[in-house]
């Protein structure tokens, strides 16, 4: 069930094309916390980010085993680019795109400590990265 205040927007939405601010301690993000959760669940996410529900700030979650919350992520390093076949996204249903992706990804996040993602984590964390920074999947499609 949606949040009263977050919804999933339409592919329209111009914040999907927004650089997102970095939240700051003061930034009351509990709610938005929840409704990500809800929502990335309620369609089947493997993930989503808060400009995808309309708040412009550097938060997204993955949900590829359970929920993973990351607040102003980052990559670290990244390994084995490679063709990613069956991109899909939230925001743009009944699409899937061939993309370049890594496979593996280090990364750290406020709330995170530094890690190494791959396979589908991997892909995930950058699909959802780009979100933050206004990119969408079609901007990363190969064919």
């Amino acid at each position: 069930m949606e949040s009263n205040n977050f919804k999933l927007l339409p592919s329209t939405s111009p914040l999907l094309r927004q650089v997102c601010r970095e939240v700051k301690p003061d930034d009351k993000i509990e709610e938005l916390i929840s409704a990500l959760k809800s929502i990335c669940a309620e369609h089947h996410g493997a993930g989503l980010a808060a400009n995808q529900i309309g708040s412009d700030l550097r938060i997204f979650v993955l949900n590829i085993n359970a929920f993973d919350v990351y607040i102003n992520p980052q990559i670290i390093q990244k390994r084995s680019l490679s063709p990613f076949f069956g991109e899909g996204c939230l925001s743009f249903p009944n699409e899937i795109l061939c993309t370049r992706r890594y496979e593996e990804v280090v990364i750290r996040a406020d709330n995170c400590e530094e890690k190494t993602l791959t396979g589908l984590e991997a892909i995930a964390f950058q699909h959802e990265l780009d979100h933050l920074d206004g990119i969408t999947m079609h901007d990363r499609s190969i064919v």
